[in-house]
């Protein structure tokens, strides 16, 4: 619900005009956005086995902080070329591939076919 919903919050913000309204929907984005990160780490631990914990919890920091690093570059290209609107899009339709990918993960941890290494 979380992911669906920033999805909305983010491509309803490029119809908004009003600033005040806009503050507000830039406020609501936000509270989802700070709940969101906790649940994904806690799947993210209920799916992992519990020897690659550790690992499985440095692979999305590093996912999150890679993909941190390359938005404002993207954004800013995409701005430049296109507008700012596009920019917009481009985040909503980022959040919503990672709603499409949510549909891949295993839901029971037995699903995940990892063993740790030298087993």
């Amino acid at each position: 619900m979380g992911l669906g919903a920033t999805t909305v919050i983010i491509a309803g913000l490029t119809f908004v005009t009003s600033i005040p309204l806009y503050v507000a929907g830039i406020a609501f984005l936000g509270f989802f956005m700070y709940a969101l990160r906790p649940v994904i780490h806690g799947w993210m631990m209920d799916m992992a086995p519990k020897e690659l914990g550790g690992s499985v919890t440095s692979l999305v920091f590093g996912a999150q902080s890679g993909l941190a690093a390359l938005m404002p570059l993207i954004g800013g290209a995409l701005a430049d070329r296109f507008g700012l609107v596009s920019v917009f899009y481009f985040l909503a339709a980022s959040v919503l591939a990672a709603n499409v990918l949510t549909l891949f993960v295993p839901k029971e941890e037995g699903d995940v076919p990892i063993r740790p290494l030298g087993s």
